[in-house]
């Protein structure tokens, strides 16, 4: 009887398997028929005016339900992976240094912070007849992981695993699987990629995971790496080198371009300020008045002024493919290196901030750094 343990609102019994219970049509009350009969109707006809609508009240978890709810009310701040600071329930991003706390769509500091307190939780505060927890519980997954941002790329795989790989892209983020918190589990995170498919020891949806966008694309050039393809080449890190290294989180290799760049520039900027006062030159020039030896002397100062621009030009084309060819392994590299070091962590919490820390693309990082570039570029003009 799904009334047990309530009590009536009438006569304040509480209702037992075999009492005549009716419920009233406009605030869903439980009542005995006869209390209903004795009152001439609901007994909480005097509130229907209010709007009211009966909740229930279980006589033997009223104190426990209690305090599970003050427990909540009192529940923690979000505490921030990078700055450790408080930020309110519902934050998308932290008030002291701006990271962001979602991953497609899923807040991973808020639910890190949920199955913490899950674990937490006795459930005898809820209902004392309850068995207390003896293993820790199966929770949900929080994020899709190794999907990438388009569902429509497909990760290189045998033949016989096209099936499954279409069963999983046809499901939502929401519904995907993700984390697992399984007792001796070696899979970190779940995906599209089979359990057993790993790169340099790596699995691939742990990888995945790690990358988020575009992560399909960068675990096919992953996978033609590992087997002994050594040339791959960057299309992103050859135009928008270095800040396609701060995007993807890789600040070292982005210092030392965004440094080759600067010096290259403020070395070449002497030579392009002549090679441009020499072009405003010609173009204030009367070319009909000009006798041979003067055109001939014009040619020979034009090669002379084209040449360090010509050097400087082609040392800026070799530096943009150096990082076209690096990029992919740097990463590669990278990404195995931070996921030993999320796979060395204790719990869930922790695993969870280091990728929201270390794991992704940081929009704001290439535009930091492009500032910074300029910033440093105008300090050099002074002193060449």
């Amino acid at each position: 009887m799904r009334y047990s343990d309530y009590k009536c609102d009438g006569c304040g019994k509480v209702f037992q398997n075999d009492d005549d219970i009716v419920v009233c049509p406009e605030c869903a009350t439980p009542q005995h028929r006869e209390c209903y009969k004795e009152k001439g109707g609901c007994v909480n006809a005097h509130l229907h005016a209010e709007g009211f609508q009966w909740q229930g009240e279980k006589q033997l978890s009223e104190k426990p339900v209690q305090v599970a709810e003050e427990k909540k009310e009192t529940a923690p701040d979000l505490i921030c992976p990078n700055c450790q600071y408080p930020n309110p329930h519902g934050s998308t991003s932290c008030q002291r240094c701006g990271m962001k706390f979602t991953i497609f769509g899923i807040n991973l500091a808020e639910k890190a912070q949920e199955l913490d307190s899950e674990d937490d939780m006795d459930p005898t505060l809820v209902n004392p007849d309850a068995e207390p927890k003896m293993t820790p519980p199966s929770y949900p997954p929080p994020f899709t992981v190794g999907s990438g941002e388009r569902k429509d790329e497909k990760p290189s795989l045998p033949h016989n695993r096209e099936e499954q790989m279409e069963n999983f892209l046809s499901s939502t983020i929401e519904n995907a699987s993700g984390f697992s918190s399984e007792q001796g589990s070696e899979q970190l995170f779940k995906g599209p990629y089979p359990d057993d498919m790993t790169i340099d020891g790596i699995p691939a949806n742990t990888m995945g995971a790690f990358i988020a966008r575009e992560s399909h694309k960068y675990i096919d050039k992953f996978i033609r790496l590992a087997s002994g393809k050594k040339l791959s080449f960057n299309w992103a890190a050859f135009f928008l080198s270095p800040y396609w290294f701060f995007y993807r989180k890789q600040f070292k290799p982005g210092i030392i371009f965004m440094t080759l760049q600067l010096c290259l520039g403020v070395l070449m900027t002497p030579s392009a300020n002549s090679f441009l006062e020499f072009y405003d030159y010609l173009a204030g020039l009367d070319t009909a008045a000009l006798t041979e030896a003067a055109a001939l002397e014009i040619t020979a100062q034009m090669n002379e002024l084209f040449l360090p621009m010509a050097i400087f030009m082609g040392a800026e084309l070799i530096i943009k493919l150096v990082a076209g060819f690096i990029a992919n392994p740097l990463y590669k590299s990278y990404t195995v290196r931070q996921i030993k070091a999320i796979e060395a962590l204790p719990d869930r919490r922790q695993k969870l901030s280091f990728i929201l820390k270390y794991g992704g693309v940081s929009p704001l990082m290439p535009l930091a750094a492009y500032f910074a570039e300029q910033m440093l570029s105008m300090i050099a003009s002074y002193f060449f």
